[in-house]
């Protein structure tokens, strides 16, 4: 991972931003609008520090509008399928309908934005 300080960096700001909405969450005026923003900015963040990883400093020094975008997106080449935390060890697709992606115990496990 050559570009692990801006991991890092992506990661903390992925971190204040959930721990943010936790915090609105308790507010009763805090609408599902602001939540969709609110979750599109950590994605933002996670979505980048993966993307990022790897890339050489040179491209870094000269990105691009079209690098930025390229860095932010969901990375689904990249992710197809994770463990679902539970006994049975049911794994789940990325590429199934974000309804259809739950694990055994029919919680929702993962919004693709």
């Amino acid at each position: 991972m050559i570009q692990r300080h801006i991991v890092l960096m992506n990661i903390q700001d992925a971190r204040e931003q959930l721990e943010a909405i936790e915090k609105s969450l308790l507010d009763p005026d805090y609408e599902e609008v602001e939540l969709k923003l609110d979750l599109a900015h950590a994605y933002h963040h996670l979505n980048y520090a993966w993307n990022i990883r790897n890339e050489p400093d040179a491209v870094l020094e000269r990105h691009a509008d079209e690098d930025f975008a390229r860095w932010s997106r969901y990375p689904s080449d990249d992710i197809k399928a994770y463990p679902c935390p539970h006994p049975d060890g049911v794994q789940l697709s990325l590429s199934a309908s974000p309804p259809a992606a739950r694990c055994a115990a029919g919680l929702p496990r993962l919004a693709v934005p």
